[in-house]
């Protein structure tokens, strides 16, 4: 029987084993870190941020091609035609790898191109999810597929905070102005997504191990949240103290689950080292 083939872009963060548990296709985003190029998953996100800080080079990504799709893509329809293929694809508003995508699939029926509006750990449950769905549906119509999708999409929430700037400020989602008044007044950005965009929602000020409590109290507090299990995030180097704190701030608002990921290089390029981030679903209406 023909099945419905989930392909995801790196900046997911889904890990290797477990993507290639679920069967869901990583395509991976173009990394340079001064002359040395490179894939996303070629290179450890602590290596590659470890580069950075002994020569002072800053990475820069690009987004796949529709080259890089189109070669995925009749890749899994090769192996049955009778497959679909459900491209789900991070924020259209981050990059331009949804364009890509659609590119590459726009004369062929049997790929969907669905952008999730948002990055890293959130894009990555909405993926799993996906896949989850299909395998306990084997007979739902991509209809069915993409209505379970954008249930995930609406209900997903995503927020972080980065302790190191200067990368947010290098990859331009960060002004000049707004760089040089947090740095001397020691003040870290909460940023959330909102329909695909990063959005400031908070200012917060102290140490780290204080604001990932405050913004944690905060965020779990907000509209009712699905208790099945939350994702934290980490990049390279987040003290210990601070995902003791956070993990037991989990606890206490009870969820069931709860799963550390760390943040790939595609994404540790934006948000730096010991950046910390939540993933959570609002309840069902």
């Amino acid at each position: 029987m023909a099945k419905i083939k989930v392909t995801v872009d790196s900046g997911a963060d889904i890990p290797a084993d477990r993507a290639k548990e679920l069967g869901i296709e990583v395509i991976p985003f173009h990394m340079s870190l001064g002359d040395v190029q490179f894939d996303d998953g070629e290179v450890a996100p602590d290596d590659m941020l470890k580069i950075c800080a002994e020569e002072e080079v800053m990475p820069k990504t690009s987004a796949c091609s529709p080259a890089d799709y189109a070669a995925v893509f009749n890749h899994l329809l090769d192996e049955d035609p009778e497959n679909e293929i459900l491209h789900l694809a991070l924020s259209s508003d981050l990059t331009r790898s949804f364009l890509s995508a659609l590119d590459a699939s726009e004369t062929e029926p049997r790929i969907t191109c669905l952008d999730t509006q948002t990055l890293t750990g959130a894009y990555g449950l909405i993926a799993e999810k996906v896949v989850r769905f299909i395998d306990n549906h084997p007979d739902a119509s991509m209809a069915d597929v993409l209505a379970y999708a954008h249930d995930l999409i609406d209900r997903i929430r995503l927020g972080f905070i980065p302790n190191d700037l200067v990368f947010l400020k290098a990859g331009g989602r960060l002004g000049n102005a707004g760089f040089m008044a947090a740095q001397i007044l020691n003040i870290r950005p909460v940023i959330e997504i909102e329909e695909g965009k990063l959005a400031v929602k908070a200012k917060l000020r102290g140490s780290l191990k204080k604001i990932v409590g405050q913004f944690l109290d905060e965020f779990f507090s907000r509209e009712p949240r699905d208790l099945e299990q939350v994702v934290l995030l980490f990049s390279t180097g987040l003290p210990e103290k601070v995902r003791e704190v956070a993990t037991k701030k989990a606890e206490e608002f009870g969820f069931r689950e709860i799963r550390w990921l760390q943040a790939g290089c595609v994404i540790s390029s934006h948000c730096g080292p010991e950046a910390f981030g939540c993933v959570v679903l609002n309840q069902p209406n």
